[in-house]
């Protein structure tokens, strides 16, 4: 098949470019996540990591953006040649997003058993065996067809980080469409989609309650017309590359359009650019570090695995901190700034290393088989 020797013999598929930049963009998710879970503890004793710490920390989020401006180049790379056939390519992503996801929905409900709270226990707890079941069934229809942005209690709360896991398979819909168009047309329609998107939050302001605001405050908070602009990103970014043009007038006018769109939604003045400042930050150290001429197998490892790591280390996070509390460990954590601030590097290093190590086996064992399987399409 034409799709799957492309993919298979093209450098960007499987390469230390790209691996590292996803170690890069996994490794700032867990640094935030592990210093805000253990500032959030650390507040009962009387303590908190240093705010200036948490400003660096927090930009840890950025590595979202990141995976997404990743994804938006692959597919360009590999689907957008005009080798394309639906049924592999949705086989293909189905592959790769599905089986983890269902994986740890599962684990998100199995897991309070052993003493760790989850989402799900939170949504579900105290009630009735009756309620309790229709509840359960909702989360699961829910997070199956990844429509739990229609609610606000379920948005993010059944799988850990799953906000993004839902924009990204939206992505994946859009894709299809996106990847007829030219640049510039891709560009303006994303910037058309922000404008509209801004138009509909002021609009929802004035609605009164009902299904027509809540329909509006779903899509805002399912994020795509923001998270597009990076995805996109990648794809253009792909094909300038591969084709080395100069820009034309029309690239210009819908880079205006976009950058016109993002001034009209007042928060995101400077949060998406400052994510591009991020994005670029990475790519720099990733091309210096490759430039080195050194093997960064331990990185590309990180990198690798990125996808289970993103969402095994919510739990791995979880298991080290509850002990830490019943232990009474934290007490000593808060003792001094000093161990509070090695105590959230150590969290971070001990939870990245922890979940890369299961995340290889999920590789080995579940994700590489099916994908294996997906390549049959």
């Amino acid at each position: 098949m034409r799709e799957t020797a492309v993919e298979a013999s093209s450098p960007l598929a499987r390469n230390a470019y790209l691996d590292f930049l996803r170690a890069l963009a996994i490794t700032s998710v867990v640094f935030v996540h592990s210093a805000s879970y253990l500032d959030d503890h650390l507040k009962p004793v009387g303590a908190h990591l240093p705010p200036l710490l948490r400003l660096f920390t927090d930009l840890g989020a950025y590595g979202v953006p990141l995976f997404f401006v990743i994804s938006g180049w692959l597919l360009q790379q590999i689907y957008g040649d005009g080798s394309w056939k639906a049924r592999s390519y949705f086989a293909r992503r189905f592959a790769r997003i599905y089986p983890l996801w269902v994986g740890f929905l599962v684990f998100s409900f199995l897991v309070p058993a052993l003493g760790l709270q989850t989402g799900i226990s939170e949504l579900l707890a105290g009630q009735p065996l009756g309620n309790w079941v229709r509840g359960a069934a909702v989360i699961v229809l829910a997070a199956t067809t990844f429509t739990l942005w229609v609610s606000p209690e379920l948005w993010n709360r059944v799988v850990p980080g799953g906000w993004s896991i839902q924009a990204e398979v939206g992505h994946y819909l859009v894709f299809p469409l996106l990847r007829r168009l030219r640049s510039y047309q891709i560009v303006g329609a994303i910037a058309l989609v922000r404008l509209a998107t801004s138009g509909l939050s002021i609009a929802a302001q004035n609605l009164p309650m009902g299904n027509a605001r809540s329909l509006i405050e779903a899509w805002i908070r399912l994020g795509l017309s923001d998270s597009l602009v990076f995805f996109v990103f990648g794809m253009v970014a792909c094909r300038w590359f591969a084709s080395r043009r100069h820009l034309g007038w029309r690239d210009l006018l819908a880079a205006l359009l976009l950058a016109e769109s993002l001034l009209l939604w007042v928060p995101d003045i400077l949060l998406i650019p400052s994510k591009f400042v991020y994005i670029g930050v990475c790519l720099a150290i990733t091309r210096l570090a490759l430039m080195a001429g050194r093997s960064w197998p331990s990185v590309n490892a990180v990198g690798r695995y990125s996808y289970f790591v993103y969402y095994a280390h919510f739990f791995v996070l979880h298991s080290i901190v509850s002990v830490l509390l019943a232990t009474g460990g934290i007490v000593a954590v808060a003792s001094s700034t000093l161990s509070a601030i090695a105590s959230m590097i150590l969290l971070a290093v001990f939870t990245l290393a922890a979940s890369v190590v299961l995340g290889k086996f999920s590789w080995r064992f579940i994700e590489k088989p099916i994908m294996d399987w997906s390549r049959r399409f």
